[in-house]
Formats: structure tokens, C-alpha cells, sequence
């Protein structure tokens, strides 16, 4: 009995720590490119979908796409779907 209430007592104080965390990793020029190209990519990969559902999970996967683009990559792949070379110029 002893054992047991010796292990859940230490479990409690196992679980307790705090686990260690991996802060997300923010890449300030992605982003802005992203925000500045959204509606061109968006509408040319998914301006024919009319299902709100459906655009959106549309959307979420062009984004997603996008962010497993290697950087030096990421202007290449927002004008080949659709974003104009004018907000890339800034960027």
C-alpha cells in the first residue's frame, strides 16, 4: 500500500514540472510577404469556389503550402499563384 501511495505521490510531483517548451519560430519578411499577397494567391487558387467552407479550407492549405516554401523560395511561389510583382517590390 505504501508503494502505491509512494508512486502517485511521486507522479504528482513528476507531472507538475513544466514541460519544456519550443517558442514558434516568427519570421517577420514571411509574413509581411504573406499579408501583402494573401488576396491575389487566395483568389487565384480559390476564387471559383463558391462553398464559404470549402474557400477557407482552400485558403488554409494555399497558406500552408506557402509557410513549407523555403525562403528564399517565397517570392517565386506568391507570383507563380497569382500575387502581381507590385507588392513583392516592397518586400
Amino acid at each position: 500500500m505504501n508503494n502505491i501511495i509512494y508512486f502517485l505521490i511521486s507522479f504528482a510531483i513528476i507531472s507538475c514540472v513544466p514541460s519544456r517548451t519550443i517558442p514558434e519560430t516568427v519570421d517577420y519578411t514571411r509574413d509581411r510577404r504573406w499579408s501583402a499577397c494573401r488576396f491575389y494567391v487566395v483568389d487565384h487558387e480559390c476564387g471559383t469556389i463558391s462553398d464559404l467552407y470549402e474557400n477557407r479550407e482552400c485558403a488554409f492549405s494555399a497558406e500552408s503550402e506557402y509557410l513549407s516554401v523555403a525562403s528564399s523560395q517565397q517570392r517565386q511561389w506568391l507570383h507563380e499563384h497569382g500575387c502581381p510583382s507590385g507588392p513583392l517590390r516592397g518586400q
